[in-house]
């Protein structure tokens, strides 16, 4: 009789001593169905054999089929990646924000050295791009969904300095607020006007950065003078305008789910400088 493997499980019915006898056809069937069993499976089925280079053996089917399954999801959680970014769009425009001018006081030191109050944010007057909702008013842009992104920004400020004795300094930084840890830096430039020079300050960052639903971007700015003659300076509160963009590039793969795990561990002290 033919064996019924790998078409169907064959069910064998039990035999009892003393009450039947065993033919030799009972065993020919089960020798069919080994046999059938060691075909499909063919020669050492728990070892992978590459066209070149060392095989591989496992230490049952069961583990190289497991080490498979999870060869594949790795890969499909690539592919997934890439097709939510294709159906999201590559390089999709999350939000461009603009502000005409936020007032900026000087730096309060006579030192010079600032302190995180020296700092101002720059609060956004409208949105000229903002697909997603991510910003409503104030300061913040929210990220509305966990991925890759780049964050451009572009800060302009009056060179308020005509004296030859007097030099003028403004700074801009790009940070992230988030539940967990303290916020952090993600961009920064400055821009340095020489003793009577006029003009304007541009400022300029960009970044690519991970960034995590519910992740709040913003941006700082200050500036101080610097003199010979300290009394000689008329410190005054200047206006800053700004735009700042983030562009949402790709998904993030999937084994990182929280900022604190794409961190490194001198990122996540908000004492470090």
């Amino acid at each position: 009789m033919a064996a019924s493997y790998p078409t169907i499980v064959r069910r064998f019915t039990p035999h009892v001593d003393g009450t039947e006898y065993v033919m030799a056809g009972h065993m020919n069937d089960v020798q069919d169905e080994l046999a059938a069993i060691e075909t499909t499976l063919g020669p050492k089925p728990h070892i992978y054999s590459p066209n070149s280079g060392t095989p591989t053996a496992y230490s049952s089917v069961a583990s190289r089929l497991d080490g498979m399954q999870q060869t594949a999801a790795a890969q499909q959680a690539q592919i997934n990646s890439l097709l939510d970014a294709s159906k999201n769009g590559w390089a999709l425009p999350i939000a461009s924000v603009y502000a005409s001018g936020t007032s900026i006081p000087p730096t309060k030191r006579a030192d010079h050295v600032a302190t995180d109050s020296d700092w101002y944010r720059v609060r956004w007057v409208r949105a000229i791009v903002d697909t997603n909702g991510a910003y409503s008013s104030g300061f913040y842009v929210t990220i509305p969904k966990r991925g890759w992104y780049i964050v451009t920004s572009t800060t302009t400020m009056k060179n308020p300095v005509q004296d030859v004795d007097i030099e003028h300094n403004v700074w801009v930084r790009v940070k992230v607020s988030g539940p967990s840890p303290a916020d952090y830096e993600i961009g920064k430039d400055d821009s340095s006007a020489v003793m009577n020079s006029g003009g304007w300050h541009r400022m300029t960052t960009a970044s690519g950065v991970e960034l995590y639903e519910g992740d709040r971007v913003y941006l700082q700015v200050r500036h101080d003078y610097i003199a010979q003659d300290p009394n000689a300076i008329n410190r005054q509160t200047l206006s800053a305008s700004a735009r700042m963009q983030l562009t949402y590039v790709r998904a993030l793969p999937n084994q990182i789910i929280s900022r604190a795990e794409a961190l490194l561990p001198d990122e996540l002290d908000p004492t470090n400088p």
